[in-house]
């Protein structure tokens, strides 16, 4: 599937799955916090014992599971001072 024709949405399934689609990159992980780079923006899942069932960026497909506490829309940061002093 083409990246550009992939529409973001998640699906929660009893606070214990959840699946994401148009997931551009994976940025951080542990099991307490996944942060997402997806066609709508920055999300941020958190929860305890997160693991990342499966992940194919080329579909922007991916599958969470563990206790999950909350789904955030954050905005993505640019890079920060460290991109600014060597751009």
């Amino acid at each position: 599937m083409d990246k550009k024709s992939v529409k973001h949405s998640f699906f929660a399934e009893k606070r214990e799955k959840i699946s994401v689609s148009g997931v551009l990159s994976v940025k951080n992980y542990d099991e307490n916090v996944i942060i997402l780079e997806t066609d709508a923006g920055g999300m941020e899942i958190s929860g305890n014992g997160l693991h990342i069932e499966s992940l194919m960026i080329e579909s922007g497909e991916l599958v969470v599971s563990g206790r999950l506490d909350g789904v955030c829309y954050t905005a993505l940061r640019d890079g920060g001072f460290w991109k600014k002093l060597f751009a």
